[in-house]
C-alpha cells in the first residue's frame, strides 16, 4: 500500500522521537521516509498505522527479513544516495549500517529463529497509555496470522525497561541476547501465535 510522502514523514518523526536510543533514528528523517516507504511497497513486509484527527500517533512494522525491503531501497537509489549522503563524512555511520545489513538474518548463538521480524512499534507519548501500542500489536498479528506465520521475532534494547514489560505483557518471551552495534546489547524476542 502507498500513501502519499507526509504519512511517511509522519513516521519517520515518530521513529525519530519514539525510538531515538536505536541506531536507525542517527540516519536521520529522510532516510526513514524513505525506508518506511519502501517497507510499504514490498510485498513482504507490513506497515500499519493508526491515526487521530488526521495525524499518524502509532505505527508498526515487519515482514519476512529486511532482504525484500533492501531491494526496494535499492530500487530508489537515487533517493536512497541523497538521504544517505550526509553519511559519507562519517564513517562510525557508514560501520552502523554495516552492522545492520551483517545483523540482517544472522542467527545469534545458532539459535532458530522465526523467518518473520516485527521490526519496529512506536506511538507518540501523548497517545500512551490509551491502548494504541496493543491495537497495533494485534493488528500485526492478525497481519501474520493472514499470511499464515507461526511465530515472529524482533529485539529490544537493554535499556528499554518499558518496552521489555509491554512485550512481556503481549506474550512474546525471551530467548536470547546479542549485540547488534558493538557495546550495545538488545534481547531477542519471541511470540508465538
Amino acid at each position: 500500500m502507498q500513501r502519499d510522502p507526509q504519512a511517511y514523514r509522519q513516521i519517520a518523526a515518530l521513529h525519530m522521537s519514539c525510538l531515538d536510543q536505536g541506531f536507525l533514528a542517527t540516519l536521520g528523517p529522510r532516510f526513514l521516509a524513505l525506508l518506511y516507504r519502501c517497507m510499504d511497497a514490498s510485498a513482504e513486509s507490513a506497515l500499519i498505522t493508526e491515526s487521530r484527527d488526521g495525524r499518524i500517533v502509532g505505527f508498526v512494522s515487519g515482514g519476512c527479513g529486511m532482504g525484500p525491503v533492501y531491494g526496494q531501497l535499492i530500487r530508489a537509489w537515487p533517493r536512497l544516495a541523497v538521504s544517505l549522503a550526509p553519511l559519507a563524512l562519517q564513517p562510525r555511520q557508514l560501520l552502523g549500517v554495516a552492522e545492520i545489513l551483517r545483523h540482517s538474518g544472522a542467527r545469534p548463538h545458532g539459535i532458530d529463529l522465526p523467518e518473520h521480524e516485527m521490526f519496529s512499534l512506536a506511538v507518540e507519548k501523548a497517545a500512551r497509555g490509551t491502548g494504541v501500542a496493543g491495537r497495533l500489536y494485534r493488528a500485526f498479528e492478525a497481519h501474520c496470522r493472514r499470511r499464515g506465520v507461526s511465530a515472529y521475532r524482533f529485539f529490544v534494547g537493554e535499556s528499554l525497561v518499558a518496552a521489555h514489560g509491554f512485550h512481556t505483557v503481549m506474550g512474546a518471551r525471551p530467548v536470547a541476547q546479542t549485540e547488534v552495534h558493538k557495546g550495545r546489547k538488545s534481547t531477542i524476542y519471541v511470540r508465538d501465535l
